[in-house]
């Protein structure tokens, strides 16, 4: 996936440790179906796509922060 610079780089991993190791918990969060956050991982994904880590960053911001550092 092509990201901007400026995009958050936030890691699949850290995104679904914080929310319990729970892919629904996730896709909740981010008023997103299951089946896409589950995609990301099947398609071998390693952040984060870009409009959803701002989102994170925005909503989690302690545990985001600007630059997405989990």
């Amino acid at each position: 996936m092509k990201r901007h610079p400026i995009d958050p780089q936030i890691p699949l991993a850290a995104a679904l440790k914080f929310f319990d190791g729970i892919q629904a918990r996730l896709a909740a969060a981010l008023d997103l179906n299951r089946a896409t956050v589950n995609e990301w991982f099947a398609d071998g994904e390693e952040f984060v796509p870009p409009l959803h880590a701002h989102r994170l960053a925005r909503m989690y911001p302690e545990q985001f922060g600007e630059r997405g550092a989990a």
